[in-house]
């Protein structure tokens, strides 16, 4: 298959301090894979109104994952590798993908890492990371940046 740059999605990528897009000469840059697919399931927040047009639940998405926590503790890896396995069950259950594994870990006092491998069928591996700075993303949800310019 032939990458090309002008075809797919925008690709959004999520970092430490939110979520950027990379343009080349006034184009963004395209997703052709599973990342946009992904970044949207997890945060997607519940009751997002496009689930209205989906008579199927199977299909509706939404995620508790990017929920407020000021502290990082046992609990809180598990509740986000909980939401995260539930927010990708869709891409098992449609054979978009075999396998999803998901690995939540807490390398630092205030980080949580989040390993995310799909295993489509009859592809290559495909592995996504999300790194959360407990302090900016806790500040980003009690303070959102759409609400400060309403």
């Amino acid at each position: 298959m032939t990458f090309n740059r002008f075809q797919g999605d925008p690709a959004i990528k999520i970092t430490e301090s939110g979520a950027s897009m990379k343009f080349i000469g006034g184009q963004p840059v395209m997703d052709q894979g599973l990342e946009n697919a992904v970044t949207i399931s997890l945060f997607t927040k519940p009751g997002w109104w496009g689930n209205a047009l989906i008579r199927d639940d199977n299909k509706k998405i939404g995620a508790d994952f990017e929920r407020v926590r000021v502290t990082v503790d046992l609990q809180t890896i598990n509740d986000y590798a909980d939401a995260a396995r539930q927010a990708l069950k869709w891409m098992k259950d449609s054979n978009l993908a075999s396998r999803v594994e998901v690995t939540v870990t807490n390398p630092r006092t205030d980080w949580i890492k989040t390993q995310i491998d799909i295993y489509p069928p009859g592809q290559d591996l495909q592995s996504l990371l999300f790194l959360k700075n407990g302090l900016n993303w806790i500040s980003q949800a009690v303070n959102p940046a759409h609400k400060r310019y309403e």
